[in-house]
């Protein structure tokens, strides 16, 4: 269920640990997304948060203020000053369309994009974003599905046999949360 502006900022500002690595059950609304750190040794993967409106709180409280931290760290350039402020300017108006109009499938390019723009490409990328449910075909065709083992995935004979999944099954959810962890790991 969506928050309220005020909401998601109360949730996120002066946050110390972000809250999107997925340690949670994954739910119905869920929003995964493709994230690679590119100037440390823990990779990045397939992350995930309870709707597009936390992924992109991660961005604009979390991930903005790490780059930052790392490039400036006493005081922000005035370049880094700059570019804080455009992509808080961006984050904010893509999260009020968030709440206002609900999630279309273009912001999660806008994301993509203002994630791509405004962190420091030695800090991280963003790949993909997922939104459920509508995105799941998507997800499932990129990951595979959960259910069969990944030493089956070509197996036909296998992929055949295989339940469909379903995303209303607690346990179809929960096995999709482990192969994002595997994948992620």
């Amino acid at each position: 269920m969506s928050r309220t502006l005020q909401g998601y900022r109360e949730l996120w500002e002066g946050i110390d640990t972000p809250r999107c690595f997925g340690d949670e059950e994954i739910t119905t609304t869920e929003c995964v997304f493709d994230h690679h750190y590119t100037s440390s040794m823990t990779g990045g993967g397939y992350f995930f948060c309870q709707d597009f409106g936390e992924a992109v709180c991660f961005y604009r409280y979390w991930e903005l203020l790490q780059d930052l931290e790392a490039n400036d760290k006493k005081e922000l350039s005035s370049e880094n000053a700059v570019r804080k402020e455009n992509a808080e300017r961006y984050f904010d108006a893509l999260l009020e369309r968030f709440v206002r109009d609900g999630y279309k499938p273009e912001m999660g390019e806008e994301l993509i994009n203002g994630v791509n723009t405004f962190l420091s490409p030695w800090h991280c990328r963003l790949y993909n974003v997922y939104v459920l449910p509508g995105d799941l075909e998507r997800l499932l065709d990129q990951i595979g599905n959960p259910l069969v083992p990944s030493d089956d995935e070509e197996d036909q004979a296998v992929l055949v046999q295989s339940p469909k999944f379903d995303l209303d099954n607690s346990e179809h959810r929960a096995a999709l949360c482990q192969r994002l962890w595997d994948l992620s790991s």
